[in-house]
């Protein structure tokens, strides 16, 4: 989910030797002051995924929507010379609506794909989204509702509201989830939890 820590939880796991590519958008602004720890040329790739089934970031429904010959050898190509090492992380949130993607991407590069699905406080999703994009608070609700759909039982909930506030035990359960040893970290910045209930 957007403003729902994917960020924060990105950062973590690229600091246990998960690559981000070369392509890693360093940028930091208000929305996300520590940077976004995401892939530029899949974001886009995502966009377009999107764009190819008529929709937007912010207007996607569905939870396997449909995608191209095309899409999925520039995503092969993206994986094999942008990113270094046999571990990955991607993170976007667009990346919900393709499931029968992931599962196929996967296939074809002979890994396996571990599924994180941030959440967080509705209420303080839509008041988040609201400032950093903008957006009518109905078209927030719908972003909210629309994404939550994707969520499956095979992906692990991640919630920023528990990672705010016992970050080891969070952290610990995603480890165990990724079958990596847990490493002691402090990226929890308690004063970005804003937009509280």
């Amino acid at each position: 989910m957007h403003r729902a820590g994917s960020s924060l939880l990105s950062s973590f796991i690229s600091s246990l030797g998960y690559s981000l590519g070369v392509s890693e958008n360093k940028s930091k602004d208000i929305a996300n002051p520590l940077g976004y720890f995401e892939n530029d040329k899949l974001t886009d790739l995502h966009d377009r995924m999107l764009e190819y089934n008529g929709f937007g970031w912010d207007t996607a429904v569905g939870t396997n929507l449909d995608y191209t010959q095309s899409h999925m050898d520039e995503y092969l190509d993206i994986i094999s010379n942008d990113f270094i090492g046999d571990k990955i992380v991607i993170k976007d949130p667009r990346l919900s609506f393709f499931n029968e993607f992931i599962k196929t991407l996967s296939k074809n590069i002979n890994a396996k794909e571990l599924i994180l699905f941030c959440t967080r406080d509705r209420e303080e999703v839509i008041s988040s989204l609201m400032k950093a994009q903008h957006r009518a608070k109905s078209i927030c609700e719908n972003i909210y509702d629309n994404t939550h759909k994707c969520l499956t039982p095979n992906m692990l909930k991640i919630s920023y509201n528990d990672h705010m506030i016992n970050q080891k035990e969070t952290q610990m359960k995603i480890c165990e989830y990724i079958n990596e040893k847990y490493i002691e970290s402090n990226l929890v910045d308690p004063s970005l939890y804003r937009n509280k209930k």
